[in-house]
C-alpha cells in the first residue's frame, strides 16, 4: 500500500498560520506558524494548484518529503506534515532560522574557505542521502539551501 501524501484534517485545525510572507518562490511563499499544541514554531509552503501539472509537481514533491523524513538526516530539512484544500497544498517544514544561503551571501558578501567547505560537504551528505532514495531534489541553488542558525 502506498504511503498517505496528506495528514488528515486540515491545517487550520493543527496550525496558526501567520499572514507575513517569510519566503517566496516561484511558485509559492512561505509563512511561518505556530502548532496548537506545543506552540512550536514552524514553516508552512503554501502552494496553489494552478493546472493538473503544478499539482502534480506538488504531490511529487510531498512523497519525496515523506521518504526523505524518515531519514532523518541533520543536513535535510524536515516535513512534519501535508494538507490539501481543493485549491491549496501546505507543506508543513522545520523552521530554520538562519536563513538561505542566499540571504547569507547577500548580506556577509563572501564567506571564510573553512565555512564554504563547511557548507558544501553539508550539501554533498544531504544530496547524497536523497540520491540513495532514488529521488532527485530540489535545484541546487543558493535561495533553496537553508540554514539551521
Amino acid at each position: 500500500m502506498a504511503p498517505r501524501l496528506f495528514d488528515a484534517g486540515t491545517l487550520h485545525e493543527h496550525y496558526d498560520l501567520m499572514e507575513h510572507c517569510i519566503g517566496r518562490g516561484h511558485f509559492s511563499e512561505v509563512k511561518m506558524a505556530l502548532s496548537r499544541e506545543g506552540r512550536q514554531r514552524v514553516a508552512v509552503k503554501v502552494l496553489p494548484k494552478v493546472d493538473m501539472a503544478r499539482t502534480g509537481r506538488i504531490l511529487n514533491e510531498i512523497a519525496i518529503l515523506r521518504h526523505v523524513v524518515r531519514l532523518s538526516h541533520p543536513n535535510l530539512m524536515r516535513m512534519l506534515a501535508a494538507y490539501e484544500t481543493e485549491s491549496e497544498c501546505f507543506m508543513v517544514l522545520e523552521l530554520l532560522s538562519g536563513g538561505s544561503l542566499l540571504e547569507l551571501l547577500t548580506r556577509d558578501g563572501s564567506l571564510a574557505e573553512s565555512t564554504g567547505r563547511g557548507i558544501e560537504r553539508q550539501m554533498a551528505s544531504g544530496l547524497k542521502a536523497v540520491h540513495e532514495l532514488g529521488s532527485a531534489p530540489c535545484p541546487l541553488r543558493p535561495a533553496n539551501l537553508h540554514c539551521a542558525g
